[in-house]
């Protein structure tokens, strides 16, 4: 071959090797530019350190609130390994955070029914492009049991495991019945404490201006509860008891 030959291959190995230099160059400037954003940026949290306390077979919805100081252009969460399994986030690495401006983590804290009580501590830390940014957030779970006496303020909502589809094709919760009372029950509070003690079940949710109440129970099977909840209905005060139909989380 002469050398007219050789001048195409020479110009583009020349262009090739133009085109991996600049881009190694490229992600080079790019690597030194997320350190340099990380090395100066703090990150001051809302809400430090969060404190969450749940029961067993439930699952809470929480926002998490924080300022960064400065734009993190690569944005990713490291959560320990203590709290990776009950802990999961909705909306991180979806794009650029905006220093100085107040950004929100939808988390959700799942609780598996199987879980001993016990308290669960753990940190939840930002990096940018993989790099670690300090001040990460102190997290703790306290798991702990329900009662037939301690009525909750607010309702419960289940864990995957706890959650059925039966043979005409409705998803309940498969160990919840859920009481109304009538409005003129006298004393809501010490009745749905009497049926929970009456058919051994656990308080576990409420919703009290509405005399509603989640009841949790140690049952094997769905004939279980409806036995459970035939009792239920024919005793004082009780307008109503019904499983509880899952129609899934925000």
């Amino acid at each position: 071959m002469n050398q007219r030959g050789f001048a195409p291959i020479i110009i583009l190995l020349i262009g090739v090797g133009v085109l991996v230099a600049g881009g190694i160059g490229y992600y080079a400037i790019r690597n030194s530019m997320i350190q340099s954003e990380t090395s100066q940026t703090t990150i001051t949290w809302l809400q430090q350190p969060y404190e969450v306390t749940l029961f067993p077979g439930t699952v809470k919805a929480v926002d998490l609130h924080f300022i960064a100081s400065h734009n993190l252009s690569a944005p990713s969460l490291y959560i320990s390994p203590s709290l990776s399994r009950y802990l999961t986030f909705a909306n991180i690495g979806s794009g650029t955070l905006f220093g100085n401006e107040q950004a929100t983590l939808h988390a959700r804290f799942t609780i598996p029914d199987s879980i001993p009580s016990g308290t669960y501590s753990g940190v939840v830390q930002i990096k940018n492009g993989g790099n670690d940014i300090e001040q990460p957030l102190t997290a703790t779970i306290h798991v702990e049991i329900p009662s037939n006496q301690i009525i909750p303020q607010e309702t419960a909502s289940p864990s995957p495991d706890r959650i059925m589809t039966t043979a005409g094709g409705a998803t309940i919760v498969k160990d919840e019945i859920d009481v109304m009372l009538a409005d003129d029950t006298s004393n809501p509070d010490e009745t749905i404490r009497a049926i929970a003690t009456a058919t051994n079940g656990l308080i576990i949710g409420s919703v009290p201006d509405g005399l509603t109440y989640q009841l949790k129970y140690k049952v094997s099977n769905i004939n279980d509860l409806q036995q459970i909840q035939a009792k239920i209905k024919k005793m004082p005060h009780v307008e109503d008891a019904v499983f509880s139909v899952f129609g899934g989380l925000n």
